[in-house]
């Protein structure tokens, strides 16, 4: 059986692994061309633009990762220390909008409620120990379609505020990251129930 350390290890390797996918799939890799290959100083373009896509990636990956790692901790100290769920202490290092927060609070709770049933469950890995809590499929996606619908309205709130502030985003880009996000999660779910 598993120790808590290595269940730790194999949720924060799961994550660190779906920010990689998911910020492959939203962010577009420049692509080359001929001319690029035939005029020098447009493959020094590309080869810029390629270092761009690179660095947006992991920035990406390393953004989204923040608070499922501080989610995680709080559940492994929550384990180890057997004190209760303390979510607003993660909230209270944000510097947001108390709407944001709010919304962040729900999104923090139920990470931190997930990784707390993951962690004193029973396996060798994400797959078997995904398996152990929720027992079935529907389980499982009744978990992720609460995950994306914390997300989602999460996405809502900050698109909002940054349109209250003049910040332009497109909104394109929090429907592909999110569509994205339910096809690799969907993906996850066939993969573990098979």
């Amino acid at each position: 059986m598993a120790s808590l350390e290595e269940k730790r290890d194999y949720i924060f390797k799961y994550e660190e692994q779906f920010s990689r996918s998911l910020s492959q799939r939203v962010i577009e890799k420049p692509k080359i061309n001929v001319f690029m290959i035939l005029i020098p100083i447009l493959f020094l373009y590309f080869l810029y633009q390629n270092q761009r896509y690179k660095i947006g990636r992991k920035l990406f990956a390393e953004k989204y990762l923040i608070l499922r790692k501080q989610a995680l901790d709080e559940a492994y100290l929550c384990i180890t220390t057997d004190r209760n769920i303390d979510a607003q202490s993660i909230i209270n290092k944000q510097n947001i909008s108390d709407p944001i927060k709010s919304k962040i609070f729900d999104l923090i709770s139920l990470l931190i409620d997930h990784y707390i049933l993951l962690l004193r469950g029973e396996g060798e890995d994400i797959y078997s120990l995904v398996k152990s809590v929720y027992r079935s499929i529907s389980g499982y996606k009744k978990y992720i379609k609460s995950l994306n619908d914390c997300e989602n309205a999460l996405n809502e709130i900050i698109l909002a505020e940054l349109s209250l502030s003049n910040q332009d985003i497109d909104k394109s880009v929090t429907d592909r990251i999110t569509q994205q996000t339910i096809e690799l999660r969907n993906d996850l779910i066939k993969e573990i129930f098979k």
